[in-house]
């Protein structure tokens, strides 16, 4: 009697996961996934970011927030589809662990020469000015350095 309870338990148990799996889509298109991310949103005190063309923009003024390695910066669910950041020149510092997550990132512009910053994705390409913080930073972490057109007087040419 016990032996047949647990092979009905068992027969009952199968045909619940069989029917649950008739209930589950097909396939997750990236659509689906990235459907209910933000396109926009804060990153420091008086900064906010925006996502448009693979671009995410960080504009305003200040200081970008610290983000813990247990913490995730905003824009985490649409990481993937990040492939350009532009730090506007009102922003005074990149914040720790913003881009690590950004796997696909290849290249960020610091338009504030004296930007203040903590870290970048090796691999990453920095475009900023001659006489400037991200100048600096690509040369003592060796990343590749590209100086932005239309630099500021004094700028060296590369």
């Amino acid at each position: 009697m016990i032996k047949v309870k647990k092979i009905m338990a068992f027969i009952l148990s199968a045909v619940i996961c069989i029917t649950c799996l008739g209930f589950m889509p097909d396939t997750f298109s990236k659509a689906d996934i990235y459907a209910d991310a933000a396109d926009s949103g804060t990153c420091g005190d008086k900064l906010t970011w925006t996502f448009n063309n693979n671009t995410l923009t960080i504009s305003g003024s200040g200081e970008m927030y610290d983000y813990k390695t247990s913490e995730n910066p905003p824009w985490y669910l649409i990481r993937v589809k990040i492939t350009k950041v532009v730090i506007e020149e009102n922003v005074t510092s990149i914040g720790d662990n913003a881009f690590n997550i950004c796997s696909c990132l290849k290249s960020i512009e610091i338009r504030n020469p004296n930007c203040d910053i903590n870290r970048i994705p090796d691999g990453v390409v920095i475009f900023g000015y001659g006489n400037s913080t991200a100048k600096d930073y690509a040369k003592n972490n060796n990343n590749t350095f590209v100086l932005l057109p239309n630099g500021k007087c004094g700028d060296e040419l590369e």
